[in-house]
């Protein structure tokens, strides 16, 4: 699979993977993860954990895996792919998966439970792991966007409603919440805090597991 070492991107082995995650207490992978400061912050606080991120964009996690370069860390890798087309070597490697505020065919795939992007969260994670996501947009400020993507109101009672879409897919669909601007804040992530400090937003904590 490709992966950022610094802004060189490299490909890497299953075999080299597993080397890499070996000896940690678990793997924690974050989809559409942008610039990548929610894994980079992460696994600089809890180094007993392996961390990736992955983004279908390497331009934007270059400046994170620059520093984890500098930093020499050996418990973080920014893999380059989408949800849509997983590497082979991602395949049930996840302890944890998290979704941040996602934006384009990731967050249209979530919103109206589309099989391919289900799908692919779900390859993602071992039986029993957890799926966390968070995810909103502004019916007022991308009006536009969500019309041009056939977007749908969000609420929980819409989001709850797509459990059996979700299971179909092999995932248990838990809890839906409203997810306060304090609690965007400690996300770490650019996109989570950027909204958290701007006029507020509803948005919404998807809390599921694998089968």
């Amino acid at each position: 699979m490709k992966v950022l070492s610094g802004k060189k991107t490299t490909v890497i082995s299953k075999c080299e993977l597993q080397n890499r995650i070996r000896g940690f207490s678990s793997v924690n992978v974050d989809i559409g993860t942008g610039s990548g400061r929610f894994v980079l912050k992460n696994a600089l606080n809890d180094p007993q954990r392996y961390w990736i991120g992955v983004d279908p964009v390497s331009a934007q996690m270059a400046e994170n895996a620059v520093k984890a370069q500098k930093r020499r860390m050996g418990n973080i890798s920014f893999t380059i792919s989408s949800v849509e087309d997983l590497p082979s070597e991602l395949i049930e490697i996840a302890d944890a998966v998290t979704v941040i505020l996602p934006w384009g065919s990731l967050r249209d795939g979530i919103a109206k439970a589309e099989p391919t992007t289900l799908n692919g969260l779900r390859l993602i994670g071992k039986p029993g792991s957890p799926l966390t996501m968070w995810i909103g947009y502004d019916e007022q400020r991308e009006a536009a966007e969500m019309a041009r993507r056939s977007l749908p109101r969000l609420s929980e009672t819409y989001l709850t409603g797509l459990s059996d879409a979700y299971s179909m897919a092999g995932i248990n669909l838990q809890n839906v919440s409203s997810v306060s601007n304090t609690e965007l804040c400690a996300l770490e992530s650019d996109w989570a805090r950027r909204l958290a400090y701007g006029a507020p937003r509803q948005v919404f904590k998807m809390s599921a597991k694998m089968v």
